[in-house]
């Protein structure tokens, strides 16, 4: 359990550190879509509209919410999409 609490607090310390270092997340979404997900699903697993992923991807947002980066960084861990032909 302790292990488990351990792994838990390195890995949050590592993603609040990324952030605060100041990520590209214009080039983060660049390759979430380039692994097969559309601005509309990336906007879905955040939480957030199409709008803002837009933004980001368009560079007129350069700053985003430790939460939201947090679940951008992870959907861009995720395999590539596969989508239904």
């Amino acid at each position: 359990m302790q292990l488990q609490v351990g792994i838990g607090l390195l890995l949050t310390c590592a993603i609040r550190f990324l952030l605060e270092c100041g990520m590209d997340w214009k080039n983060i979404i660049e390759e979430i879509q380039a692994a097969g997900f559309s601005q509309t699903e990336i906007a879905d697993y955040v939480g957030k509209s199409q709008a803002w992923v837009s933004a980001i991807a368009q560079g007129k947002v350069a700053d985003v919410r430790y939460s939201d980066g947090a679940k951008l960084l992870s959907m861009r861990a995720m395999p590539p999409a596969r989508h239904a032909a």
